[in-house]
């Protein structure tokens, strides 16, 4: 790599950081990760996915008709071969066009936003797992959030849903002129003593005879940076999507691709079975 394309990358990578910095995704221990300038107000997705341009600084989209045809539509989900499910409620924003689906009256299960700049963004809330609440002074004790009160984060669906996103971003930049090179960014927040679960078919589930490598993370909160010069294609999205697996059964500890099935008839292959919209 020569000089000037050195500094080139050093000019991506300044770009970059203020728009991670804007969305609280530099530092995994603050205690507000991953919860700065949410496109939805009073969201705290547990998953936080962002896919940065080269200059996210720039507005590049028209929030027009075509847009909107198109990300209201048939969005991909390559993991299951249907379509992916990302909300019935849609909305534009003063930096995004956002679509969601809602669990009750507040809380987010999953949210899909494309920025004006032709960045994309993902948040997970319920999809990705269960995290209990802090006590409050009202109830005087931890309220769940979810199926239990054991902190966890779904690791299939978390993997499948990630594979959506990005095959989602690379139909926007069939559509669009977005230049490259891109920076994905993924922050998981509230992770110290979370329990690891939703694995594929064949693998025992934490509580029930587990007895294999630990699945619990050590760590406050996760974060993963990587830098792409073009955005991958087709078999280059599910190695996106495996990476990011891989990754985080590596930050709980677990030695084994848990969303890979050991038996039934995805064998041998990711469980789309287990992540349904």
């Amino acid at each position: 790599m020569g000089i000037e394309e050195v500094l080139q990358l050093e000019i991506h990578r300044a770009r970059w950081r203020r728009e991670r910095e804007a969305c609280s995704l530099v530092n995994p221990d603050d205690k507000g990760f991953a919860v700065g300038r949410l496109p939805l107000p009073g969201t705290d997705p547990l998953v936080r996915l962002l896919i940065l341009p080269a200059d996210p600084e720039v507005e590049r989209l028209a929030l027009d008709d075509s847009f909107w045809e198109w990300f209201t539509g048939g969005l991909p989900d390559p993991g299951t071969g249907r379509t992916a499910e990302w909300g019935s409620r849609h909305r534009p924003t003063s930096r995004t066009a956002l679509r969601y689906q809602s669990y009750g009256s507040d809380e987010c299960r999953r949210y899909l936003a494309v920025h004006r700049s032709g960045a994309l963004e993902m948040g997970l809330g319920r999809d990705a797992g269960y995290v209990a609440e802090p006590a409050t002074e009202m109830d005087g004790g931890p309220q769940a959030v979810g199926r239990g009160a054991e902190n966890s984060l779904c690791l299939t669906t978390t993997v499948g849903r990630v594979w959506a996103a990005a095959a989602a971003y690379a139909e926007l930049l069939e559509r669009w002129p977005i230049e490259g090179p891109f920076q994905a960014v993924l922050g998981v927040r509230l992770t110290q003593g979370m329990v690891l679960r939703d694995f594929g078919t064949g693998w025992l589930e934490p509580g029930r005879a587990f007895s294999e490598d630990p699945v619990v993370c050590s760590e406050l909160g996760l974060l993963r940076l990587l830098e792409l010069a073009s955005w991958p294609e087709q078999d280059g999205i599910q190695a996106f999507a495996f990476d990011v697996g891989s990754w985080l059964k590596d930050a709980f500890g677990s030695r084994h691709r848990r969303y890979i099935a050991r038996e039934g008839p995805f064998q041998d292959q990711f469980d789309c079975g287990r992540c349904g919209w």
